[in-house]
């Protein structure tokens, strides 16, 4: 078939995370070259990140931004609890405090975040608005003092939860501290 045209062959190239999993390997991209992996999306369990089973309702989302030789070079742009974690702690006949805003980092990154929190008893709507008013106070404190590299790895080692859970208790008995979601802008 002489007159057909040839197709180019699309090709595996690696996918390389940057910043918090300096030089991890990702996974492999299916396209034409490596300049095509360039703005591609690919979501990941932190639990095979960490080798760490407690970890696995977290996934992380990376971005590509840059590619160096053959292979792309991705950076984290989200972390999400997934939903099949948020339906196990949450229970009936206890009040889920939520909330969504936006904040900046000390190196001016936007980001949003979605804290939940699960009080342990039945209580009224004026003490939830103060646990929340207190989380976003919180919150917003932590994220001047950090860089947006700082802010991931405080959400993923934990840490943000178990010091918004320390300070939260003193307004209300909090049972869970969670983050839903957190994506840089």
């Amino acid at each position: 078939m002489a007159g057909e045209k040839q197709r180019a062959k699309k090709k595996w190239y690696p996918l390389i995370a940057r910043g918090e999993f300096d030089k991890v390997h990702l996974g492999e991209s299916l396209v034409h070259s490596p300049k095509d992996l360039i703005g591609k999306h690919l979501n990941i369990n932190l639990m095979v990140l960490t080798n760490d089973p407690k970890k696995q309702s977290v996934t992380l989302m990376f971005k590509v931004t840059s590619v160096e030789g053959d292979a792309g070079i991705a950076e984290l742009v989200g972390y999400h609890l997934n939903s099949s974690h948020v339906k196990r702690v949450v229970r009936k006949a206890i009040r889920r405090i939520d909330d969504s805003f936006t904040l900046k980092s000390k190196n001016n990154v936007t980001f949003t975040i979605k804290p939940m929190f699960i009080a342990r008893y039945r209580t009224n709507k004026g003490t939830l608005t103060s646990v929340r008013k207190r989380a976003r106070e919180l919150l917003q404190q932590a994220f001047q003092k950090l860089n947006s590299e700082e802010i991931f790895m405080y959400a993923i080692t934990n840490r943000m939860q178990m010091d918004l859970k320390s300070d939260l208790k003193k307004i209300y008995p909090i049972a869970v501290s969670e983050i839903r979601a957190l994506e840089k802008h």
